[in-house]
């Protein structure tokens, strides 16, 4: 799909320290690309170190080779190029980087700057007071940075800049112009870099429209909500604490809010599950939609209409089922995760493929560095949330079938409480001990369990746990217990699960032996 683009280049400016190798990496990465950074270019060409040109040759024999360079770099096709700094004094190079290629200037401020650059292989830094040569250099070149798109940086990771940059390069491409809709138990909408054109679509075709951002979301790209009703909230756990509700039903008051309001939640999935649990009680219930921004949010726990708040220490214990009008799914929004964080997600994604039998093989296929690329992604994330919704749609109060989505999650939520790990680790080692399980019970293959245990270290870290005290008294208390039984999902095959029902010394032989 990204290899099919009109704009075929996607170059970066900027003032040197504003990051443009590394994060012209991760977008190379994301989209698939290949990656150029001219100065390195030079550097290889001419067997000299940038400094070393400077020394012997001057900076107007280094522009010339830096002009040739981008004008070479410029017949790529399906790449990032990283740019040097100064590569925009030239008239003739400002005007070939916005007729070849799509080009966004790295803005950051002079703090953040020297706070990132080691002055090295810096000529025009080496010897001078850093902050007084950056200021120099900024007024001299600040008026031909401008000419192109800023993007800002400052307090912002790589990831989060490489997400900000695909999203406006994303935008422009009218290849990706439409969305994906699917009419199913609720809508799911689907798109790449269309965030602007979703939020101006929901504004143009509702009155009241209120919007539920988390503060992580905001940080990066709040530019986009600026103009719009919002209520920013602090990203975790904690935001779904039953006294914390009293925050968005004032914040709906105060706005006037009516039965016939859109509430949108952009977020992770605690950001959704509150969203989705005022809007349900709020005047007896409002209209709903969600914009998940997490990779787990995306796959799982924004889809299928269960909104949950806790109360005291125990989570999810109130809340309602109601679908939302739509879920828009851009994976783009994703790649802005840490690690670990972004793994959850995939760990999820991997579930559905033992749950419904399919594209199991492109988890196997796909090696550790290739899991953020937006083909991967794209493709994964429908795949995973409209399954979920199928599931779903057949089992709507979590009675039946839909309880299979729960494959990996009775051990796991159990090691992951204990030993404060993430929740997709906890899963993974848990669909892990499940498959152990139908194995020792002789319904499951070997070779499954090996295949599932391959590819889950391959996309989140395994660690080995033991069962614990207080592993066994959190498994004897999990809510998808019935009176002393334990019940487990087995993956006997894949798409063929079985719920088993243990008594507990009957769990932890089986475990343990």
């Amino acid at each position: 799909m990204l290899n099919n683009l009109i704009n075929k280049r996607l170059v970066l400016v900027g003032m040197m320290g504003s990051g443009k190798t590394e994060v012209g990496k991760k977008i190379a990465s994301f989209l698939g690309w290949g990656f150029v950074d001219t100065d390195e270019l030079i550097e290889e060409r001419t067997k000299m170190s940038i400094n070393e040109i400077f020394e012997k040759f001057g900076e107007k024999y280094f522009r010339e080779l830096e002009k040739q360079t981008l004008q070479d770099v410029l017949k790529l096709e399906n790449c990032v190029i990283s740019t040097g700094g100064g590569i925009v004094l030239s008239e003739s190079n400002r005007k070939a980087l916005k007729e070849k290629a799509k080009t966004y200037f790295l803005k950051a401020s002079i703090d953040t700057l020297k706070s990132r650059l080691n002055v090295e292989n810096r000529p025009l830094l080496k010897h001078r007071n850093v902050s007084k040569a950056l200021s120099d250099i900024w007024e001299k070149r600040k008026n031909f940075y401008t000419e192109f798109e800023s993007i800002e940086t400052d307090n912002l990771n790589i990831n989060e800049v490489a997400m900000k940059v695909i999203l406006k390069f994303l935008e422009q491409e009218e290849p990706l112009k439409d969305f994906e809709t699917f009419e199913m138990f609720h809508r799911l909408s689907f798109g790449l870099g269309r965030l602007e054109r979703y939020i101006e679509d929901l504004k143009q075709k509702n009155d009241e429209v209120f919007f539920i951002i988390s503060k992580r979301v905001n940080k990066i790209i709040g530019e986009y909500f600026e103009k719009l009703d919002t209520l920013v909230v602090d990203d975790g756990e904690e935001l779904k604490d039953f006294d914390k509700l009293k925050l968005f039903y004032d914040f709906l008051l105060k706005h006037n809010a009516s039965r016939s309001s859109l509430i949108v939640g952009v977020g992770g999935g605690t950001v959704t599950d509150v969203t989705g649990f005022v809007a349900t009680t709020f005047k007896r219930g409002c209209r709903i939609i969600f914009i998940p921004t997490t990779l787990l949010a995306q796959v799982d726990a924004a889809i299928g209409g269960k909104n949950g708040v806790n109360y005291g220490k125990t989570k999810n214990i109130i809340g309602a089922f109601k679908m939302p009008e739509d879920v828009y799914i851009d994976p783009v929004l994703t790649l802005s995760m840490d690690e670990g964080r972004f793994e959850e997600g995939l760990v999820e994604a991997f579930k559905m493929t033992v749950i419904t039998g399919e594209k199991f093989e492109h988890f196997k296929n796909i090696s550790s560095d290739e899991t953020r690329k937006l083909d991967f992604l794209y493709e994964i994330t429908k795949f995973s949330a409209m399954k979920k919704l199928e599931i779903v749609e057949k089992d709507p109060y979590d009675t039946g079938i839909r309880r299979f989505l729960n494959l990996g999650h009775t051990l796991g939520h159990a090691i992951e409480s204990t030993y404060s790990i993430t929740h997709g680790q906890a899963v993974a080692v848990g669909i892990i001990l499940e498959a152990e399980l139908g194995n020792r019970l002789k319904i499951t293959d070997r070779k499954l369990v090996e295949d599932i245990r391959e590819i889950l270290a391959k996309i989140s870290e395994i660690s080995d746990f033991e069962i614990t005290d207080e592993v066994v008294s959190k498994i004897l208390n999990d809510k998808k217990n019935t009176g002393k039984k334990i019940n487990v999902v087995i993956p006997k095959k894949l798409g063929d699960l079985e719920t088993k029902s243990f008594e507990l010394n009957e769990l932890l032989g089986l475990l343990t032996n």
